[in-house]
């Protein structure tokens, strides 16, 4: 008995210093447990956390998904990982990775997070910029390709196509 209090003692210290944001979730999906280090990323205290429905704080969007993902740990008991949209006290949102596991001695699923939502914003940032990379090489008025490194088509605009009347399926992979 002594060392089980011992070790849920030291649990529940690395559970309060433990810079990584942590839930432990009932069954329900309910938050049992919450550190504070919830709070610089959503703006949530642990009093405002404990007892809310997980979900809840999931964006609509993602929201299906999330349950999907809460149910197979359930179901399997392995851990996963996965990324949804979590409401912040201001009403925006913030991109986190979730891991979750079941803790097999007791009812209970330990969530971890990662915010990544800076990670999100730049690739968001990175596809705008190639979709207007990708519309400014095929509307151009003036002839482009792009080849690769033995000279093979990869890549032809509609001006060259018009220029020098081929398909662009007619010039992809045959040298220059």
């Amino acid at each position: 008995v002594t060392s089980r209090v011992r070790a849920e003692t030291v649990l529940n210290q690395f559970f309060s210093a433990s810079s990584t944001p942590m839930f432990v979730l009932g069954f329900d999906g309910r938050i049992r447990q919450a550190n504070t280090y919830w709070e610089p990323i959503l703006g949530l205290t642990v009093a405002k956390l404990e007892g809310l429905l997980v979900f809840e704080l999931v964006h609509p969007e993602d929201r299906a998904a999330a349950v999907a993902e809460f149910e197979k740990v359930l179901l399997v008991g392995e851990s996963i990982g996965f990324e949804c949209r979590c409401m912040c006290e201001d009403g925006s949102y913030r991109w986190l990775l979730l891991n979750a596991s079941v803790l097999k001695d007791g009812p209970v699923v330990l969530i971890t997070a990662l915010d990544i939502t800076k990670r999100k914003r730049t690739e968001e940032a990175l596809r705008e910029s190639e979709e207007k990379f990708r519309e400014l090489f095929d509307d151009a008025p003036v002839a482009y390709h792009e080849l690769d490194m033995d000279g093979l088509m990869r890549r032809v605009n509609r001006a060259e196509c018009a220029l020098l009347g081929y398909e662009a399926g007619e010039m992809l992979g045959r040298p220059i």
